[in-house]
């Protein structure tokens, strides 16, 4: 992968990360922490139990507490 491009997705992550961070009243490095532990940045990924995403939400759970759900990250 080119230094780059991952510097790039990098940079995208934060600002996403900060977006939402201010938007809930969090801090966007624990938004950070938690997509990289939850997915290790993978958007499309998907657990053995359904959960997807960055956050790795399960789609039922992020139904009734997230509506609408952000879907730019």
């Amino acid at each position: 992968m080119a230094k780059t491009s991952m510097v790039n997705r990098e940079v995208k992550r934060a600002k996403l990360a900060k977006k939402y961070a201010a938007r809930y009243e969090l801090d966007w490095r624990l938004l950070v922490a938690m997509m990289q532990e939850e997915s290790g940045f993978d958007a499309a990924g998907e657990s053995e139990m359904g959960a997807v995403g960055l956050m790795q939400i399960i789609p039922g759970t992020g139904a009734v507490t997230c509506n609408p759900c952000p879907t730019d990250m």
